[in-house]
């Protein structure tokens, strides 16, 4: 998935992208392709058993949206 965006958009940098998902395999693809990663769920064990996958957690996507909005 990154590669083909990659190739569709050659100005995109991973390395300033965001992944944002809900598992760990999501968390391992954006740590594996250089993006800072962001878990969203409920922060259960099973979702965080590896914590050096995940720069954030956030229980939901609108918090999420919330933190970059008061960030911007």
């Amino acid at each position: 998935m990154a590669l083909q965006a990659k190739r569709d958009y050659p100005d995109l940098r991973l390395k300033d992208s965001i992944m944002a998902g809900d598992s760990a395999t999501d968390m391992l693809f954006g740590r594996r392709c250089g993006m800072a990663t962001v878990l969203i769920g409920a922060n259960s064990d099973n979702n965080l058993r590896q914590p050096h996958l995940v720069d954030r957690h956030y229980p939901t996507l609108l918090d999420f949206a919330y933190a970059l909005d008061s960030h911007a």
